[in-house]
């Protein structure tokens, strides 16, 4: 039977060797992902070159100092019937599709063959297209002229998911040094090079030679006369790789081990420590079992004069021999296994796993090598293993040896092993499922945002426009024309299956205007928080605040408090009617001479009453050129004069020109009702935040009311709003999908600033959002559980064994078989329960250790690189550790209760498993068998 001990600890020493080579080989796969991230985000190049002629083109390509180049066709604009138009362009190599290296959903592919076109999920929205691979549009294309070239039909071949967390939205030069505006950026859909028309300028993407640096290259382009903005790639490649650099071989070589790499941080090290653990326990169990069971034979040797030393090299060599077989089988499985792991896993799901095998250069400088360290880890395991048996066991003299007691047992419920084993396995199984949940919430944060905007008010569609992104200052650029409109959300509402359509039209800016010391006591205690001036307490722009206001027709005993306005469609407007608590909703309301005030908790939250009367102000421009200019940018119109000059408050700079745009638009109105919403998910549709800063914040104020205004009276009150900002859709059985997302997203498509999301897209997103962050790390969690099975039922095999003659006395004194595993049972449930009860240890400690290193880093300001004297980049481990994990908003209980439930199984399967050979024995056997 000797032979059959041999083989367990053969296999224990192969399952673990290959249970290291899956996680190390994991792990890279991890890290190449986060280095193909920083390219798609940046590109596979160093430096672009913008609107290359052909005759530049010569030039760019013949550089010495250039290693590769591809070049970009720019075409110009295209637009579907809804007009708008997206800028287009055309690879001209596979080498171009490379460095550019923004890679385009699973079962898609740039455009190989003459009607097909690929791009943005964005733009494709943008134009009102579903972004479906072979999904048929017409486009109609201009040149860079806005001469119309052509008109046809073009098969979608490929979609970039810009929506992804972890990557830039669409590809820009706009954040390069060296941008010029002036000039063409990157395309947004990509045609098939004999789709588009000719003459027209090219973009040039150049990787430098290793040992040349970047700036140079661009230096030397630029005295030829070439339009060159650098990139990032070498700079996003440092930020995992923490070393300095001029160029890229240097950055290859000052390359180190990251600990700013999650995987290469904290999996890595955790997977190993624990693997190690169990491993030890499993194999030490075996090891030193086998050595009891051999220990008279020891003995006798020891007796007639074999010398310990070299029983414990024969032990030890022995020992020793079947672990190296046991890891260098280990060592190929793994690596099989690993291979077909990943080619089934991204078989069965849409996700992609780079193979550890063919990785970037950073990647191999970054994490640790998993053809060496696996194996070395398991032979310090092994020697640990076999070196602590042999010591434990031939520690006893020869006489000791001889006379040991054979059958003793220690109890099944005070073996160590099974003890450990069982402790480490729980506290994994809770610890790796919740830390999995956190990270995946916190990395599909958007997403979830995304789904829980529509979730909250029950329905399947949304469209939304962040009216905040385009106001600035104290005044609001609502880009008006950018909604949805009246028209369009009536199509919406008509179309089959749609049960309930609801409109809103948010009016974020409306202020409350007042003169100083004519305030009501109530009404400014209420509204203190609003008063808009508070955005500009310290900001040492006073005087700037002061005369745009009087240049928006404002003087300066006025005093503004922003109350949020809305307007909603008529048929909502009926139902609101039964919240009325107060007042009523008459002709005046539709008129545009009364208003509603809306309470979400209180009516005690309102400081009017019905009848009082309120002046509200807005500033509005009615200059559309303006009106309808983008100032995220950061620039005032070229023909815009400035409307004055103003200084800092602290003199620290003068004389700066000031830009102030539209006129002050009064309403002088009668409050006519005043209503309180109960309903949760009208207080999420309605409800409308303040611009206001809370004070020493970045936060807005939050009004305990908003204004509600009649939609058909806005023009009436001279307001610019129409359509609506937010409209919300709810659909039936009968509703077809895939015809109505033509046309939602079509209608979506006629403003950049509109976010369309359907409630099934988004559930999809997390799902493969969630499985593409999650799935190492949940590979890494099942092969731990594996090991710890294995550990459970060797060390259940090993205690039954030895306490096979008690047991068989047991049944021979009259108790039955079905007792004594019963008995057998209510021990197998204590530590599991005791491993499980205690798991909330490691969330806890993980939980404050996450606090300690947040204040730490930012809160005290120790967030910053710092170049060591060897060059090498260094930042303290509380800024790198993933502070962002949530462990408590994951329902830690279920999963304790799942984890206990599955552990109890396994631990039960393990005890089944052990006791097999027992129950084959006949009590006589049993009491006389030995041991083995």
């Amino acid at each position: 039977m000797h032979w059959k001990k041999l083989v367990k600890v053969l296999f224990a020493m192969i399952l673990s060797s290959a249970a290291l080579m899956i996680a190390f080989l994991l792990a890279r796969s991890s890290t190449e992902k986060s280095v193909q991230d920083v390219l798609n985000v940046n590109g596979n190049y160093d430096i672009v070159v913008q609107d290359l002629t052909k005759s530049q083109l010569d030039i760019f390509a013949s550089g010495d100092q250039i290693a590769e180049y591809g070049i970009v066709q720019n075409g110009g604009v295209c637009c579907t019937k809804n007009e708008t138009m997206i800028p287009y362009g055309a690879f001209l190599s596979k080498k171009a599709v490379d460095m550019f290296h923004y890679p385009v959903e699973k079962g898609g592919h740039y455009p190989q063959k003459s009607g097909e076109i690929a791009g943005y999920e964005s733009s494709f929205h943008a134009m009102g297209v579903a972004a479906v691979v072979g999904n048929k549009i017409h486009l109609q294309l201009y040149d860079a002229k806005s001469r119309k070239v052509s008109e046809g039909d073009y098969t979608i071949s490929g979609v970039i998911d810009d929506y992804k967390n972890g990557q830039s939205k669409i590809r820009t030069m706009k954040n390069y040094l060296d941008y010029d505006e002036n000039k063409t950026d990157f395309p947004e859909l990509f045609f098939y090079e004999k789709d588009i028309p000719n003459g027209n300028t090219m973009t040039g993407m150049a990787l430098c030679d290793a040992d040349t640096a970047p700036y140079d290259v661009e230096k030397k382009l630029k005295a030829d006369g070439l339009s060159v903005c650098m990139g990032s790639r070498l700079t996003g490649l440092a930020s995992i790789a923490v070393a300095s650099f001029q160029t890229q071989n240097d950055l290859y070589r000052n390359a180190k081990f990251a600990h700013n790499d999650f995987c290469a941080s904290y999996m890595v090290p955790a997977s190993v420590m624990i693997i190690f653990i169990l491993s030890f326990c499993s194999i030490y169990g075996m090891i030193s079992c086998n050595l009891t069971d051999r220990r008279k034979n020891l003995g006798l040797l020891e007796c007639i004069g074999m010398s310990r030393r070299k029983c414990a090299f024969y032990l030890f060599f022995e020992s020793m021999l079947q672990s190296i077989c046991g890891i260098g089988i280990g060592y190929i499985l793994g690596i099989v296994l690993y291979k077909v792991y990943i080619k089934v896993l991204t078989e069965w799901r849409d996700i992609t796993i780079y193979d550890a095998f063919a990785v970037h250069p950073i990647t191999q400088a970054v994490s640790l090598n998993p053809f060496v360290y696996p194996a070395a880890i398991c032979l310090v395991i092994a020697l640990a293993a076999v070196g602590a048996a042999i010591w434990h066991n031939l520690r006893r003299t020869p006489l000791e040896m001889l006379h040991a007691e054979r059958g003793g047992a220690s109890g099944m419920n005070k073996n160590k092993y099974v003890i450990v084993t069982i402790m480490i396995t729980g506290w994994t199984m809770v610890f790796g499922a919740t830390f999995m949940l956190a990270k995946a919430d916190a990395d599909s944060s958007e997403i979830v945002a995304n789904l829980q905007e529509v979730s909250a008010v029950d329905s399947d569609y949304s469209i939304s426009k962040d009216i905040y992104d385009t106001m600035i200052g104290n005044v609001q650029f609502n880009r008006h024309s950018d909604v949805v409109s009246q028209k369009d959300f009536e199509c919406l509402q008509s179309f089959k299956g749609v049960t309930d359509a609801k409109g809103i039209l948010r009016i974020p800016g409306n202020k409350l205007l007042y003169k100083k010391g004519d305030i009501p006591k109530n009404i400014e205690d209420s509204l203190s928080e609003l008063d808009i001036h508070q955005n500009i307490v310290n900001s040492n722009l006073e005087e700037l605040n002061r005369l745009s206001l009087e240049d928006q027709g404002y003087e300066s005993d006025d005093v503004l408090y922003n109350v949020p306005a809305l307007a909603v469609d008529n048929d909502f407007v009926q139902e609101l009617k039964s919240d009325l608590v107060s007042g009523k909703m008459d002709n005046s309301f539709s008129q545009g001479k009364s208003v509603i005030l809306i309470a979400y908790e209180n009516v005690e939250d309102i400081p009017f009453q019905v009848g009082d009367k309120v002046k509200m102000t807005d500033t509005c421009i009615e200059e559309n050129e303006y009106e309808q200019y983008d100032f995220s940018r950061n620039t005032m119109p070229k023909d815009r004069k400035p409307s004055f000059m103003y200084s800092y408050d602290d003199g620290s700079m003068e004389n700066l020109k000031g830009y102030s745009f539209g006129k002050r638009v009064d309403n002088e109105v009668t409050i006519s009702g005043i209503m309180v919403i109960k309903n949760k998910e009208w207080k999420k549709l309605l409800y409308t935040d303040s611009y206001v800063y809370k004070s020493g914040t970045d936060e807005y104020v939050h009004p305990e009311f908003n204004i509600l205004c009649s939609k058909d009276a806005l023009p009436e009150m001279n307001r610019l709003d129409t359509g609506y900002t937010d409209v919300y859709i709810k659909t039936d059985s009968s509703f077809h999908s895939d015809v109505f997302e033509k046309l939602f997203y079509e209608i979506a498509g006629e403003s950049t600033l509109l976010k369309p999301v359907s409630r099934q897209g988004a559930k999809e997103e997390i799902i493969q959002a969630k499985w593409s962050n999650v799935v190492i790390f949940i590979s890494v969690i099942i092969l731990i559980v594996i090991v710890g099975i294995l550990g459970m039922i060797n060390s259940y095999t090993y205690a039954i064994k030895k306490n096979t003659k008690t047991i068989c006395i047991l049944r021979a004194i009259g108790m039955r078989q079905k007792e004594i595993r019963f008995r057998l049972l209510g021990k197998m449930f204590f530590w599991p329960m005791i491993a499980i009860s205690t798991s909330v240890i490691p969330v806890f400690i993980f939980d404050k250790i996450k606090d300690y290193a947040y204040h730490y880093a930012f809160d005290l300001g120790h967030n910053g690189w710092e170049m060591k004297s060897n060059g090498a980049m260094h930042i303290c481990w509380q800024a790198l550790f993933p502070w962002y994990i949530e462990m408590w908003k994951q329902p830690v209980i279920i999963v304790m209760l799942i984890s206990a439930g599955i552990l109890l199984i396994l631990n039960l399967a393990s005890l089944e498993i052990s006791m097999r050979d027992m129950n084959r024995l006949s009590i006589t056997d049993g009491m006389r068998k030995e041991i083995f």
